[in-house]
């Protein structure tokens, strides 16, 4: 066996030393694996690619479909989510109209109460006078 000196080592360990002695012990059936390796790696790239372009695509669809379907109001969410925005208007509308009438009620009720008042008052004072009427004519 023999002996290595510190030169040897050195260039044994440098990076053109390495790569020559590895290139070297390989043999050509390790070349053809690490080609074969390479081939199976790009067939896999190439699968995935695919996958996740058809994965986009159907997701990409569905989601299109979703819009066509908001766009001529048959999506089944926002229909159901529309329909019940409209019954909170309608209950809404049905409160406005009940204070609406309320209010009208109370106007009411006071124009009818300051009518007697003045009708009451005008008896008042029509009485008032045929009393003073009636007075004047009895000292004539």
């Amino acid at each position: 066996m023999s002996r290595m000196t510190g030169s040897d080592f050195r260039l044994k360990r440098s990076p053109s030393g390495v790569v020559g002695e590895f290139l070297r012990r390989l043999k050509p059936a390790s070349f053809e694996r690490w080609k074969k390796y390479n081939e199976n790696a790009s067939v896999l790239d190439d699968q995935f690619n695919e996958n996740k372009e058809k994965i986009f695509n159907e997701k990409l669809n569905v989601l299109l479909e979703e819009l066509a379907a908001a766009q001529n109001g048959t999506h089944e969410e926002l229909r159901a989510q529309f329909n019940q925005l409209e019954q909170q208007c309608l209950c809404e509308l049905e409160k406005i109209k009940a204070i609406e009438n309320l209010k009208t009620d109370c106007v009411n009720i006071r124009y009818e109460h300051e009518r007697r008042a003045a009708q009451e008052g005008l008896e008042n004072r029509n009485e008032a006078e045929l009393d003073g009427d009636i007075l004047a004519i009895r000292k004539v």
